[in-house]
C-alpha cells in the first residue's frame, strides 16, 4: 500500500507543477504582447482609458484595456475608410495621382501658376500655387523669374525684389535702365544661297546732312571720343562707361575705328511730329560700304540704346506675336523705314547711297512716269518739296504708306531732284537672293526699306555691290 500512496503523491506533484508552468508561460506571453496583467510592465506603451472611458495611448503602465471587453474593439467592412469605396469609373470615384494627366496650365488663373510642368492632377489644388517673386514663376526657367511675365508691361524681372512674396508685375518686375542692345537688327539681308545675315543697327535719321543730328542730339559736352578700341566690342565697353556717367545719355554710336558718340533720348514729340513739322524718329540707316566697294568704312559701326532712349509708351512692341522691349531685344524696331548702307552726301561722298537692282516700281507708276516729283500732293496740303534730309525722307515715307505694295523707296536728298520720291516693290525674301546693290549716277540719295509692324523688309547682302551676288 505504501507504494500506491507514493505513486498517487507523485502524480499529484507532477500535475501541480505542470499547471504552474503553464501559468508562468501565459504570463510571459501577455507581457510580450504589452498587456502586462496586474503589476506587469511593457516597453511598448499600453492603451489605457481616460476619464471619459475613451482609449488612450501612453508610454507607461497607467491603465489597461480589458481584452475581454468587446466595446474596446472597432470593426469595419470598409478597409479603414470612413465609407465603403466607390466602384472604379463611378462618379466621385477616387483616382490615383499617378494615373491622372499632366496638369493643364489653363487651370491656373489670376494669381495662380503651375507648380511644375511635370505635375499631375486635374484640380487647382493639385496643380497650382500662388505666384511669388522669390519662387520661379516659370517652374522650369533659370534664373528665377519669367521674362514674358514682366514683358507684358515692358519690364524685366527684378533680381533684387523688395517683396519676395509679391504676386503682381509691380511687385516683381522693374524697368530696365542699364542694359544696352542694338536695335532693328534682324536676319533679313539675303545672300544668293538663301542664307541671311543680320543688318547693322541703323543710326536714326533726325535731320541735317550726314551726322549733323549729333549736334542737336548730343549728350554731355563732348562731341565724340576717339581711340577707344580696335574693335566694336572694345569701343562699346569704353563708350558704355562714358554714357553711364552722363545723365542725359541713353544711346551710343560706336565705330570700327574706335569712335564713340553719346546721344540724348527721343521724346514723344519725336514720334508725333516736332516743331519743324516732321517725325524725326521715323527712319534710320545702316552705315557700311566704303566707296561702294562693300568694304566697311572706318566710320561704319553700330548703334546701341537703353530702354530710356524711347518714351515710355514706345518701349514695348509686339513683333511676330512676341513682346519685345527696347534695350533688351535686338530685333526691336520702332522705325518705319531703314536705309541701306548710307546716303549720298555722308562723309563727303565716300559713303554713297546704294540703289537696289532689279528696280521695280510701286504706287501705280507705269511707262515713263516712275517717280513722284516735287510739288506732288500727298494728302490735302501735304506735298513733296525740296526738303532737307529728314523731312524729305518723312514725306516720301508717307507717300509709300499710301500703297500696300510699296516695300520701300529711293529718295533724292540733294541737287535739282531734291525731294523726288520713287516708290519700289517686288523686294521679297525670294527676289532678295539675287538682287544686288548699285551705285547710281551721282550720290545724291538713299534707298529706304519699309518696316511693317516691327518686321524689317528683305534686302540684298551689303557686300553685293555692282554685280549679282554669289553665295
Amino acid at each position: 500500500m505504501l507504494w500506491l500512496v507514493v505513486v498517487v503523491a507523485l502524480v499529484v506533484f507532477i500535475g501541480v507543477g505542470y499547471i504552474l508552468l503553464k501559468e508562468d508561460d501565459s504570463s510571459k506571453k501577455e507581457k510580450e504582447k504589452g498587456g502586462g496583467g496586474p503589476g506587469g510592465e511593457s516597453n511598448m506603451g499600453v492603451q489605457g482609458l481616460d476619464d471619459s472611458g475613451v482609449g488612450t495611448s501612453t508610454g507607461g503602465t497607467s491603465g489597461i484595456t480589458d481584452p475581454s471587453d468587446p466595446s474596446n474593439y472597432v470593426s469595419s467592412n470598409s478597409g479603414g475608410l470612413d465609407s465603403p469605396p466607390v466602384a472604379p469609373g463611378s462618379p466621385g470615384a477616387y483616382q490615383e495621382i499617378a494615373s491622372k494627366p499632366v496638369c493643364d496650365p489653363n487651370l491656373c488663373t489670376g494669381e495662380k501658376v503651375l507648380k511644375s510642368t511635370t505635375q499631375k492632377g486635374d484640380t487647382v489644388e493639385e496643380c497650382c500655387r500662388d505666384k511669388a517673386c522669390i519662387i520661379d514663376w516659370n517652374p522650369d526657367s533659370t534664373p528665377p523669374g519669367d521674362p514674358d511675365q514682366c514683358k507684358e508691361d515692358g519690364m524685366i524681372f527684378d533680381e533684387d525684389i523688395p517683396n519676395p512674396n509679391g504676386k503682381t508685375n509691380a511687385e516683381c518686375c522693374k524697368e530696365d535702365t542699364t542694359s544696352y542692345s542694338r536695335w532693328c537688327v534682324q536676319d533679313v539681308a539675303y545672300k544668293a544661297d538663301g542664307t541671311t545675315e543680320k543688318t547693322r543697327s541703323p543710326s536714326p535719321v533726325t535731320g541735317g546732312w550726314g551726322d549733323a543730328h549729333w549736334e542737336r542730339r548730343r549728350a554731355g559736352t563732348t562731341d565724340k571720343f576717339t581711340g577707344l578700341g580696335s574693335s566694336i566690342q572694345e569701343t562699346f565697353n569704353e563708350c558704355k562707361a562714358k554714357c553711364d556717367d552722363v545723365p542725359d545719355c541713353s544711346a551710343i554710336w560706336v565705330t570700327t575705328g574706335g569712335e564713340c558718340r553719346l546721344q540724348q533720348p527721343f521724346t514723344s514729340v519725336d514720334f508725333d511730329g516736332d516743331e519743324n513739322g516732321y517725325i524725326s524718329a521715323l527712319s534710320g540707316y545702316e552705315k557700311n560700304n566704303q566707296n561702294g566697294t562693300g568694304v566697311d568704312h572706318s566710320a561704319a559701326g553700330e548703334f546701341f540704346i537703353k530702354s530710356t532712349f524711347l518714351p515710355p509708351e514706345k518701349r514695348k512692341m509686339t513683333i511676330n506675336g512676341e513682346i519685345k522691349i527696347a534695350g533688351i531685344d535686338e530685333d526691336f524696331c520702332p522705325l518705319k523705314y531703314t536705309g541701306i548702307y548710307g546716303h549720298g552726301n555722308w562723309d563727303s561722298g565716300n559713303y554713297p547711297g546704294m540703289h537696289i537692282n532689279p528696280n521695280l516700281n510701286s504706287g501705280g507708276m507705269t511707262g515713263a512716269v516712275k517717280c513722284y516729283n516735287t510739288g506732288t500732293v500727298i494728302e490735302g496740303d501735304l506735298k513733296l518739296e525740296k526738303h532737307s534730309f529728314a523731312p524729305g525722307i518723312n514725306k516720301c515715307g508717307q507717300m509709300c504708306e499710301k500703297y500696300d505694295d510699296c516695300e520701300g523707296f529711293w529718295v533724292y536728298t540733294s541737287g535739282d531732284s531734291n525731294g523726288r520720291c520713287c516708290l519700289k516693290t517686288g523686294l521679297t525674301p525670294e527676289t532678295a537672293k539675287t538682287a544686288y546693290l548699285t551705285k547710281p549716277a551721282g550720290t545724291n540719295g538713299m534707298y529706304m526699306v519699309r518696316v511693317k509692324d516691327g518686321v524689317m523688309g528683305a534686302r540684298p547682302w551689303r557686300k553685293s555691290v555692282g554685280r549679282a551676288k554669289s553665295a
